[in-house]
């Protein structure tokens, strides 16, 4: 049998569910480094940070007892079942935490434009509006700090 310590836990299951490092350091307002830090084991985990950690990731309660508690597995890959309750669950969580922006005329402007884009561009004007908005949010927290 395959045991996942906690931290190879967590990286299989935000690569499962195809979360970047970099939104997980955002949500706990940490560098993407330390995630990979946490990861890959070289950092440990204050406990006192765990719930934190879940609702980063936004793992439901009773997976996430089964990280903690490192039950045994055969596998370290979800049932089928198991993975689309999971997807359905971090994507819900997701809308839930955000649908302020999501209904915002603003947003929902960005993606009609978004949509009339060739689809093989959407990818690539996605990831340059994503690499210029974390450049402003860069720029916004030295100006706050200042």
């Amino acid at each position: 049998m395959i045991t996942l310590r906690f931290h190879e836990a967590l990286k299989s299951y935000r690569a499962y569910m195809n979360v970047q490092q970099k939104e997980v350091a955002k949500r706990l307002n940490v560098h993407p480094s330390l995630i990979s830090r946490i990861e890959s084991g070289e950092r440990t985990i204050v406990v006192d940070r765990l719930p934190e950690i879940q609702k980063a990731y936004n793992i439901p309660d009773d997976q996430f007892a089964k990280m903690i508690l490192n039950m045994d597995s055969k596998s370290p890959r979800l049932q089928p079942a198991e993975a689309k309750e999971l997807q359905a669950y971090y994507n819900e969580s997701l809308y839930t935490a955000h649908k302020d922006l999501l209904y915002s005329e603003s947003f929902r402007y960005l993606f009609v434009c978004l949509t009339t884009l060739p689809v093989p561009l959407q990818a690539e004007f996605i990831k340059n509006a994503t690499k210029e908005i974390e450049q402003l949010i860069t720029a916004y927290k030295k100006k706050d700090d200042d």
